[in-house]
């Protein structure tokens, strides 16, 4: 009996929470490797970011979550049509109230030129990518209040690791990117003990984004769509909206669509703001604004974004 008060009390967090991925943030248009495992090595560049998300503002006990990512590409042999391997990582820690997430992704990624404009001499690949990833969810029933002791609550804390795995496609260029995505491919249940548990079901991603230079030449318009699907029958689309300054500043605008009653946040407006420190760093911030009834006991949702490059060579795709 404790054991299955304590799993519908998880599942019920799950639910009504952001924590059946590995969160997917705002800013995923500056870091789609949080996104899509096929972008590992999609840069010929080293790219470590670090995000910083905390939802609802003012809200006790409000979602927040941290991640760090790293990958890169490496080249193992020449060929006409160029070959390249992406390695990535990703560390997380994602916490909700009693619940907490801590875990990371290994990802492994191959890329392969599809073809080259003879105008433009720009070159387009497609990659394919997929992620192990290795979560503890914990659930600190201790801070469960009752007004009377109810013997069938177990206040002790509980830990559940579970490995899964991410896969992904890209097609992609130096202004144009498609790729889907899903995680939860296993559909691991929470919990071992019959096959009645509640289980993480898949989610798929589908992104596009194509950037628009202007005759100035240095000013870009980058507008972007995603939509995210789930088994549990609730679809949400993001319509973005990303304008270049120049080479060092950049502003953008997102809206948040619900598609259907299960869609998970509710409709939402973003708004980003980032800026070059250098050639290889640089700095965002975005803030969120919900049309839920929640939106009146909170000021809003913020991210953080730090995200540096290392270049060992400049390559033209």
């Amino acid at each position: 009996m404790k054991k299955y008060i304590f799993f519908l009390i998880l599942l019920s967090i799950f639910a009504h929470s952001k924590s059946q991925d590995l969160p997917i943030y705002k800013q995923y248009m500056l870091n789609s490797f949080l996104l899509n495992p096929a972008a590992a090595g999609q840069s010929n560049c080293v790219n470590v970011n670090f995000t910083d998300r905390h939802q609802w503002l003012n809200f006790e006990n409000a979602p927040n979550t941290q991640t760090l990512s790293v990958f890169a590409r490496s080249s193992l042999f020449k060929t006409k049509r160029e070959t390249y391997h992406g390695l990535g990582a990703i560390i997380f820690s994602h916490k909700n109230g009693l619940n907490s997430e801590k875990g990371f992704q290994l990802t492994y990624a191959f890329h392969s030129q599809m073809l080259m404009d003879d105008n433009s001499r720009e070159k387009y690949y497609f990659s394919l990518g997929i992620s192990f990833v290795g979560c503890v969810f914990s659930f600190d029933g201790s801070k469960i209040s009752t007004l009377n002791p109810d013997p069938n609550i177990d206040n002790s804390e509980k830990n559940l690791f579970s490995p899964d795995f991410n896969a992904g496609f890209l097609i992609y260029g130096s202004h144009f990117s498609l790729g889907i995505s899903g995680t939860h491919l296993l559909k691991q249940r929470i919990g071992s003990y019959n096959k009645e548990e509640p289980y993480f079901p898949r989610h798929y991603f589908l992104f596009s984004s194509y950037k628009f230079d202007l005759p100035d030449r240095k000013t870009a318009i980058e507008p972007s769509l995603s939509f995210k699907m789930s088994e549990i029958n609730f679809v949400k689309a993001d319509f973005n909206l990303k304008l270049h300054l120049g080479k060092l500043f950049w502003v953008g605008i997102s809206y948040e669509n619900a598609l259907s009653e299960q869609a998970e946040g509710g409709n939402a407006i973003n708004f980003f703001t980032g800026f070059f420190i250098s050639e290889s760093f640089q700095t965002a911030l975005a803030y969120q604004y919900g049309f839920t009834r929640i939106q009146n006991y909170n000021f809003g949702s913020i991210e953080f974004l730090l995200a540096y490059k290392f270049c060992v060579k400049q390559r033209k795709y």
